[in-house]
């Protein structure tokens, strides 16, 4: 098959034209070089300000009042205790702690209940 662009004087084949895009498309993603002072690369992440990850879900979970408290941990364990691998489990109440330990330590004792509050099996 023949390919005929108005880039170029002649015929080119369809893989000519597809070599020739890779090739720009590649060099897109060149990094380019400019003059810089002090030192430049690509290092490891290394967190230098305050974790404030917990900050917003902190603040929410303690405006709630008992009932909705309540009902956010039997609608959590509802459904993360339905997750088979242990390992997301305890991730999830890793990071449920960052917030509150006692969201995640209720959230853990109503998974560890039979049939918690807000379970599909309630």
């Amino acid at each position: 098959m023949t390919l005929r662009s108005s880039g170029t004087s002649g015929s080119e084949t369809v893989d000519e034209a597809l070599k020739a895009l890779q090739t720009v498309a590649d060099d897109a993603y060149n990094e380019s070089s400019y003059e810089v002072s002090g030192p430049i690369g690509r290092f490891d992440y290394e967190q230098q300000y305050k974790d404030t990850d917990g900050e917003q879900p902190a603040a929410f979970w303690n405006m709630l009042d008992d009932g909705e408290k309540e009902r956010l941990v039997g609608n959590i364990a509802g459904h993360l205790g339905e997750a088979r691998d242990e390992g997301v489990r305890s991730r999830a109440l890793e990071y449920l702690s960052v917030a509150s330990q006692d969201l995640s330590d209720r959230v853990a004792a109503a998974m560890d209940a039979p049939h918690a509050v807000g379970s599909p099996t309630s």
